[in-house]
């Protein structure tokens, strides 16, 4: 083991001179090599850099000359008794921060060996994923095909353990592919695969017309369908229950599944669209400009089992249809009118058709159109017409109506007849017989 010298060279004795009452040494003594404890405590410091807690023990001081502080003249035996004091204290303290410092390895090494621990307790396999895509195609701004992020970019995921909530409105989004919004989101799959896990999803995001109550007993949708039509939305939800570790796919079939969840989403709405024909294009000219439906619910009750109902909250409402474009002129050949956008998406219901000539509020159909005649331009109807409908629509059904022109017209808000058709009877007068006086020839 090295042993590291720190010399302090005695200097010699010279006159004291009496300056402001402190004894000094001689200035002119050049030949004198005087080491103050600045210089000491630098090379302690130095040693300090250089050696370990053990090597300490093996300072020594090398006897020299004579050491200076401050102006004072200070014997060898007084300034070696002090730097040895001070060369204790320190060997004190450096051992103890190397002791500490020890304890503190330690104590990183008892954490990291928790942590460690804990680390092998967490599944080492990926977190659980949902693969999510719609079980048919529909048309216009709602989903369109079969993949959900051709539509919705994020779903929210429900889940429960028995009766153990496992996610609460869990963001699952669509970049390139689907994941967790958060890296803070992401759930395993527990090891108990006895008790499978409920999955409940939906899209998009709840608002002030779409509320989703979830618990582990009972699952449901109460939407409200706004009366524009480009704030209708295309609500979707999904279930798969039972899932576990070794079976992802739960209790949807008997075959079990690795990988992601599989989330079928269901539409919760009604789409419907119309398309409008003229069978009298000789006979009369038609132009429509607005296609409305009116009188029908708006609001449904939907499970995440597919249950429709329509709450007692529900109250009549019109709906006005998004039309391509400002005025159509009716051929014999049916054309859709809908806008892209412009699709109704209502709730399912049950609702008896209106009857004309009455006050009362059933299903009808209100189509703004002018109505004349072929050849002359004379106007038969210019305003709107009333059609009754009886209204049976189910979830994730799309109806489309088509209307046509030509025997008939529709009724006026009275329930009349738009359209009379011009009908004569004909009949001849019988003939009068007159008798005449004879005329002789």
């Amino acid at each position: 083991m090295s042993c590291t010298e720190v010399s302090c060279r005695k200097a010699p004795a010279i006159p004291q001179k009496k300056e402001h009452g402190f004894p000094s040494y001689d200035p002119d003594a050049t030949r004198r090599k005087i080491t103050t404890f600045g210089a000491m405590r630098n090379s302690v410091n130095h040693i300090l850099e250089n050696t370990n807690a053990v090597e300490l023990q093996n300072v020594v001081l090398t006897d020299g000359e004579g050491c200076n502080c401050a102006g004072d003249r200070i014997s060898h035996d007084d300034e070696e008794n002090k730097f040895n004091k001070i060369m204790k204290t320190i060997k004190k303290q450096t051992i103890m921060k190397k002791i500490l410092t020890f304890a503190a390895i330690a104590a990183v090494l008892v954490l990291s060996s928790c942590s460690q621990d804990s680390l092998i307790e967490t599944p080492s396999e990926e977190a659980i994923g949902f693969s999510a895509f719609s079980p048919v195609p529909t048309k216009g701004t709602v989903l369109t095909g079969t993949s959900l992020e051709s539509h919705w970019t994020s779903f929210y995921v429900d889940a429960f353990q028995g009766s153990t909530a496992f996610m609460t409105d869990l963001q699952y989004t669509y970049g390139t592919t689907w994941d967790y919004a958060n890296s803070s989101y992401k759930k395993y799959w527990p090891s108990d695969t006895e008790t499978g896990i409920d999955f409940y999803a939906y899209a998009p995001a709840k608002d002030d017309n779409f509320a989703v109550n979830v618990t582990s007993a009972a699952q449901s949708l109460l939407i409200t369908v706004p009366q524009t039509v480009t704030a209708q939305e295309d609500i979707l939800y999904a279930e798969c229950v039972g899932a576990t570790k070794d079976d992802r796919n739960g209790s949807a079939d008997g075959t079990p599944t690795s990988g992601s969840v599989p989330m079928v989403f269901k539409h919760a709405l009604s789409q419907i669209n119309f398309m409008v024909k003229n069978s009298a294009t000789d006979v009369i000219d038609v132009t429509v400009t607005g296609i409305a439906v009116q009188n029908v619910k708006n609001q449904t009750s939907c499970t995440f089992a597919g249950v429709s109902s329509v709450p007692e909250s529900a109250t009549s409402a019109d709906y006005s249809a998004g039309l391509s474009v400002v005025s159509f002129s009716l051929t014999d050949t049916a054309v859709n009118v809908m806008a892209d956008n412009g699709h109704l998406i209502l709730a399912p219901q049950t609702t008896a058709a209106w009857t004309p000539a009455s006050e009362n509020n059933g299903a009808r159909f209100a189509i703004t159109c002018k109505v004349k005649d072929h050849n002359s331009d004379v106007v038969y109807y210019d305003g709107t017409v009333y059609i009754p409908v009886s209204v049976n629509w189910e979830a994730a059904k799309n109806y489309t109506y088509t209307f046509v022109f030509g025997e008939g017209a529709g009724y006026d808000e009275g329930g009349k007849e738009v359209l009379n058709m011009i009908t004569f009877t004909p009949s001849v007068t019988d003939w009068t017989n007159v008798s005449e006086p004879s005329t002789n020839m």
